[in-house]
């Protein structure tokens, strides 16, 4: 039992009972994806739980969690990979038209759903379209390609990845930046706790990653951390991340916190 609890924790939302962002990593993949994948981003729910209760952002996130899943076609899979976010991923071939008929009626049945207190809830829903050369990974990263540019410009609705708008220029700029942003502390790191299940001791802290551009607003690392890769830029982003760490863990010693 303990066994399946831990399983059931570490790969599946305790408030939506959907597989969550583990799971999902589990099958990005550099095989060729079957069908398309499209990311729900709500941004407005930091607000909404400033206004009135983190109680009310929660139930709203069960609401729209409830509706995806109702009016989720059986060939794709639905996940929760963020506090914002949903995700479906097609896995059967052929299925394009069919899956945008579907994210239409649910763009429909999201907006009756999200009216709060005389206050809309935007979102964006972002979809890649899989092709004979995709891999689950690279329509995962365009998607949220479209995530972040449709926030910065303030785009909701159904938007679809166009090369020519969220391609190899938003790349060059992501990338052109990146020294800019380990020097001026754009590029920051954030400290999640580490407990064990079982008896909820604290063991540790995992170092997280973020990116505030100024001008594109909050990047995904799982956007920005793959340009590094590929352009080779990875390793002295490494070395600042090192060097953050470290000087954290010297300045905990010294005010008497061990982790």
């Amino acid at each position: 039992i303990d066994g399946y609890l831990d399983y059931w924790l570490k790969y599946f939302d305790v408030l939506t009972k959907l597989p969550n962002r583990r799971n999902w990593e589990r099958e990005l993949t550099d095989d060729v994806a079957a069908g398309d994948v499209a990311v729900w981003n709500f941004p407005d729910l930091q607000r909404v739980n400033q206004l009135y209760s983190y109680e009310a952002g929660d139930k709203i996130l069960q609401q729209i969690g409830e509706l995806l899943s109702k009016w989720k076609p059986k060939f794709a899979q639905l996940y929760r990979v963020s506090g914002n976010r949903y995700l479906f991923c097609v896995n059967q071939s052929g299925r394009s038209a069919d899956f945008y008929k579907n994210l239409v009626i649910l763009q429909r049945e999201i907006d009756q759903l999200l009216p709060i207190k005389r206050q809309e809830m935007r979102y964006t829903c972002a979809l890649a379209k899989a092709d004979q050369r995709k891999t689950k990974k690279q329509l995962y990263q365009e998607a949220l390609m479209v995530v972040d540019q449709a926030t910065l410009s303030r785009e909701w609705g159904l938007v679809t990845f166009d090369p020519a708008i969220y391609g190899t220029s938003y790349e060059q700029e992501v990338l052109r930046d990146i020294s800019k942003a380990m020097e001026e502390e754009h590029l920051h790191l954030v400290y999640q706790p580490k407990v064990k299940g079982a008896t909820t001791e604290f063991v540790g802290v995992e170092a997280l990653l973020r990116w505030d551009h100024p001008e594109l607003g909050p990047i995904s690392p799982a956007v920005f951390v793959p340009f590094l890769e590929s352009d080779g830029r990875m390793g002295e982003v490494t070395d600042w991340i090192i060097h953050k760490v470290c000087r954290q863990i010297h300045d905990w010693d010294a005010q008497g916190v061990h982790i």
